[in-house]
């Protein structure tokens, strides 16, 4: 099953804080985060997911990880295990963490 789309909404919450008021937007991750067509990943790899599954994970984490571990030469076994909820400096400036 293809994954769903984040929705950003700009409606603050209370009891959470902005990411990107706690991120470094000068950081490089950050800029090529938002450089980057993520439809075009999107349209790319939607061939690979089925209708009959579960919800996939968003793209834009999975490519976000696989680069972070090419980048830092990490096998799978460093890798975090990751909760779809939470989001990496490459999922944009507009999400919030609790």
């Amino acid at each position: 099953m293809k994954p769903t789309k984040t929705i950003h909404e700009n409606q603050e919450d209370l009891f959470k804080v902005e990411l990107k008021r706690i991120i470094n937007l000068d950081h490089g991750l950050v800029k090529l985060g938002n450089q980057m067509d993520w439809e075009s990943f999107d349209n790319r790899f939607e061939k690979y997911y089925c209708e009959e599954s579960r919800p996939g994970i968003e793209t834009r984490l999975i490519v976000s990880l696989h680069y972070l571990k090419y980048l830092g030469d990490l096998s799978d076994h460093y890798c975090p295990n990751v909760n779809p909820c939470n989001t990496s400096c490459f999922d944009g400036v507009s999400s919030s963490s609790a």
